[in-house]
């Protein structure tokens, strides 16, 4: 779940919050606003880029693409996209939008012209809410992380379906939080509600725990990036720490 996005095709940060989006360009010593939009019915979640550089932003069952050139309205708009809240999405430069929240399903949506179409869908893809989501396009393999303590693998069929490759052999207590992966070297680091970070390998058929970073925060863990060549994770918590508790050979 993240509410702010940086931009990877210029100097632009979007934020998510309240019932509105807003974009940004940071410089050395200040941060502009651009645009804002605040015509969301119910509190938004996340913001994400994708293709084209147009944006993807949750607001309460809602997903919305919205155009940051052109951001007076969204292009489209899903209104009951799932049946509870939408707390993660993942959005691929090939148009396709992944979707999970509350209600344990995770989905996946087609941006075609002006539509937004469900392309798959996987209900009770955990027992609790999902809030990590991850996919490689290459290799077509979606990591999922829930508050259920499990991540999960899985490969995207190109009839939509999920087909299901391995299950962590422990779940992380109190559930996951946050999620960062690198799946070209099929490493992944996740942040649970008990402050601890694990770092976990896929192979096929199987997911293995390599380390455990206990108390690494006080609290829940937020947010996660993990930096695959210099092998650093950086974390933040609610206990208001943003440090570089632990590296990744």
């Amino acid at each position: 779940m993240s509410r702010l996005c940086w931009s990877t095709r210029d100097e632009r940060v979007y934020l998510a919050i309240g019932k509105g989006c807003f974009g940004f360009a940071p410089s050395d010593s200040a941060l502009t606003h651009l645009w804002s939009y605040e015509g969301f019915l119910e509190d938004t979640r996340v913001v994400v880029e994708g293709a084209s550089g147009l944006l993807a932003v949750s607001s309460g069952r809602s997903i919305h693409i919205i155009d940051p050139l052109s951001p007076v309205k969204p292009r489209v708009s899903w209104l009951d996209a799932h049946k509870d809240t939408i707390y993660a999405l993942h959005f691929t430069e090939t148009g396709l939008l992944f979707s999970s929240g509350k209600d344990c399903c995770v989905k996946v949506w087609e941006i075609e012209s002006e539509e937004l179409s469900l392309f798959g869908s996987k209900p009770e893809a955990h027992r609790s809410c999902v809030l990590g989501l991850q996919f490689n396009a290459a290799s077509r393999l979606l990591i999922t992380a829930g508050m259920d303590g499990l991540l999960r693998v899985w490969r995207l069929e190109n009839t939509g379906a999920f087909l299901p490759l391995a299950t962590s052999e422990q779940a992380q207590k109190e559930g996951i939080l946050s999620l960062s992966t690198n799946l070209e070297s099929n490493i992944s680091i996740t942040g649970g509600c008990d402050g601890s970070l694990r770092i976990w390998r896929f192979q096929p058929g199987a997911l293995h725990m390599l380390a455990c970073e206990g108390e690494v925060h006080q609290g829940w863990v937020r947010c996660l990036q993990f930096d695959a060549p210099s092998g650093l994770v950086i974390s933040s918590g609610d206990d208001g720490v943003c440090g570089c508790p632990c590296l990744v050979m």
